[in-house]
């Protein structure tokens, strides 16, 4: 989380951990077969559209 988040940042964390949940619960939920993979492919799609994080310093 704190990766995805940005490091030094709380709100960043508390975001992408409430992202990565979300996306979890619904991909387990709608892509019941996929829905493991689903979360991994949001955080490393996260990681390179900004790679010090959601709310990072550069």
């Amino acid at each position: 989380m704190v990766a995805v988040g940005g490091l030094g940042s709380i709100g960043g964390s508390f975001v992408a951990a409430s992202l990565l949940g979300i996306s979890d619960m619904a991909g387990k939920y709608y892509f019941p077969e996929l829905g493991a993979f689903l979360i991994y492919f949001v955080m490393v799609a996260l990681l390179m559209w900004r790679p010090v994080g959601l709310f990072g310093r550069r």
